[in-house]
């Protein structure tokens, strides 16, 4: 992930649920960071990014993407869970897709 964050980076951290991937986001110099989680968990992940100093940079919004409005477009999204992105722009968004740690991925 650090590779594709520059200090300007604005990150989504998508299905975010503890924001543990946003907060190193923040920790490798994202400008701002967007978690994005639609159960109540978000609170806590609120209440974690403050503690760890970054309550200026990361943002807890809860809701699903599509109902979500992001208040600034993304450089960069994290997630967990598989997605569909149509993005309407005309720059290159780096996708980083954190597969849960007890599943196999094989490629063809």
């Amino acid at each position: 992930m650090s590779t594709s964050l520059a200090p300007e980076s604005v990150v989504l951290d998508l299905g975010a649920g503890l924001g543990i991937h946003g907060l190193l986001a923040a920790q490798l110099g994202a400008k701002r960071v967007y978690l994005v989680e639609p159960e109540d968990i978000i609170a806590v992940a609120g209440q974690i990014s403050q503690a760890n100093g970054y309550g200026e940079r990361v943002k807890c919004l809860q809701g699903v993407i599509e109902e979500v409005n992001l208040p600034e477009p993304v450089d960069v999204i994290i997630s967990i869970i598989g997605m569909a992105i149509d993005v309407n722009r005309n720059e290159t968004l780096q996708i980083h897709v954190v597969p849960p740690m007890n599943v196999e991925i094989f490629l063809q």
